[in-house]
């Protein structure tokens, strides 16, 4: 049996029993057990022989029982989270009242988890599953920026089913913008759209134009487009904007947007919303789609439901699947490609003197000591060594196509050939364009190969 004994206790469960039934007085069953007397006492009116909980009998807290029982209230009725009942209770309470008093508070009530409160709260009605070609569609106004005369509006598209947004952005919000619009997003769409569901604006329809007309007269540009492309053109309810809430919702992503960033013109705005609607599509899990992507929840659609769509779905971003080829075939392509790439693009730089080559003994006539450095061969032109603008030696760095180079010498620039046996010697230069791709993984495998390496030092140019 697992004994919970205070750490500073003098008896055991066993001689607690011995002392509660035990005849004897006081002081003669203190000095057998070695207690005080006071010890004693204390057990023999006890019933139970464990210890007693050491917890005040009056808590000191920060409120009173009469503000813990409307602290009580709220937490039961609205279900606010500890954050919001703090501010609640800080406001119209308690002004000093502490987070950590709060949560204890309600943890001695039972209620400090807010999954064990049963509050009533409305339900919302989830979207009916459909497959995709289901397509909301709403317009969006965007902020006039400093280089702009008038506003700009934004118009979106979202699929119900995988998520995939389109936007673009227009000068206004017309309906030829709108057809202009949907013949893009026809387009852009690897599948069938079937359905599209847009509010009451003068954009998409004139079901309000004509006196006395509730559905639309056909005759609406967009609606004459969605009839040629074999759509479905449903219109929201007046007033009920959250039957189209799947792109409100996204409007209210594009409204985060705005609010925490700082755009300097409408290029700028324009380009930040179409790069956030790549990184929605690719790389955003959504927890409706299983938190996958809506791409990947594309590509799945197309893996089962293939007749949904209209062509492949390529545009998704991931591993490369080049490690597929055997290893062998893989290092024989790099080398070939490299070997190409090193002949194609390398340029030798020009020889720096070893201080070894052509050296003599000091006062004497003695046999030269041969140069340890190889001597490389300078590529010559008509017979003369290439040199740059104003009779300066133009030094190019491994891998740098001449047609590349620049006239543009910063001042005291210098570059520094060091070779295996220590030879440093520095000429003046002018810059060099650094190649970028393959030329610059050629030029890795060159110099690593090589047994010079060329270094440039430049000064600091700035002001």
């Amino acid at each position: 049996m697992h004994l919970r004994l205070h750490k500073n206790a003098t008896t055991t469960p066993r001689i607690r029993a011995e002392i509660q039934v035990s005849k004897e007085p006081m002081r003669v069953l203190a000095q057998r057990f070695g207690v005080s007397v006071s010890t004693i006492a204390r057990w023999k009116k006890r019933a139970s022989v464990h210890d007693a909980s050491h917890t005040p009998h009056r808590l000191q807290t920060t409120l009173t029982p009469a503000q813990e029982s409307i602290v009580l209230v709220l937490r039961k009725s609205l279900g606010l989270s500890l954050d919001d009942l703090l501010a609640v209770v800080r406001e119209f309470i308690h002004p000093t009242v502490s987070r950590a008093a709060l949560h204890r508070m309600l943890k001695r009530h039972g209620v400090s988890a807010r999954e064990a409160l049963s509050v009533d709260r409305p339900r919302t009605k989830p979207f009916k599953a459909y497959e995709p070609g289901f397509v909301h569609i709403d317009v969006k106004y965007l902020p006039q920026m400093a280089d702009e005369t008038t506003r700009r509006y934004l118009f979106v598209a979202i699929d119900r089913a995988t998520r995939w947004v389109f936007v673009r952005v227009y000068a206004s919000k017309s309906a030829t913008n709108a057809r202009r619009f949907l013949k893009e997003l026809h387009k852009a769409a690897a599948f069938r759209i079937r359905t599209i569901l847009t509010d009451n604006g003068k954009e998409f329809t004139d079901r309000f134009i004509t006196r006395g007309e509730r559905t639309p007269t056909g005759r609406h540009q967009f609606d004459q487009l969605c009839e040629e492309l074999g759509i479905e053109h449903r219109l929201t309810r007046p007033k009920h904007p959250q039957t189209n809430g799947m792109v409100e919702r996204f409007n209210g992503r594009i409204a985060d947007i705005l609010r925490t960033h700082h755009f300097h013109s409408g290029e700028e705005l324009e380009a930040t919303i179409l790069r956030y609607v790549w990184l929605y599509n690719h790389q955003l899990p959504q927890k409706a789609l299983g938190h996958v992507s809506p791409i990947q929840a594309m590509k799945q659609w197309q893996r089962s439901h293939p007749e949904l769509f209209n062509r492949r779905v390529t545009n998704q971003p991931g591993h490369d699947t080049i490690s597929a080829l055997p290893l062998s075939v893989l290092r024989n392509t790099r080398l070939d490609i490299t070997r190409l790439l090193v002949s194609c693009f390398h340029q030798t730089p020009p020889r720096a003197r070893c201080p070894f080559e052509g050296h003599r003994g000091t006062g004497s006539a003695g046999p030269q000591v041969p140069s340890p450095c190889p001597a490389p061969k300078a590529r010559q032109s008509g017979g003369k060594p290439r040199s740059g603008a104003g009779g300066c030696q133009q030094i190019l760095g491994s891998c740098s196509p001449l047609s590349q180079s620049t006239t543009r010498r910063p001042p005291k620039r210098v570059a520094i050939c060091t070779k295996w046996c220590g030879s440093v010697v520095t000429s003046p230069m002018r810059a060099a364009s650094c190649p970028s791709g393959w030329a610059r993984m050629a030029a890795s495998t060159a110099s690593a190969a090589s047994g010079a390496t060329t270094a440039i030092s430049l000064p600091s140019l700035a002001t």
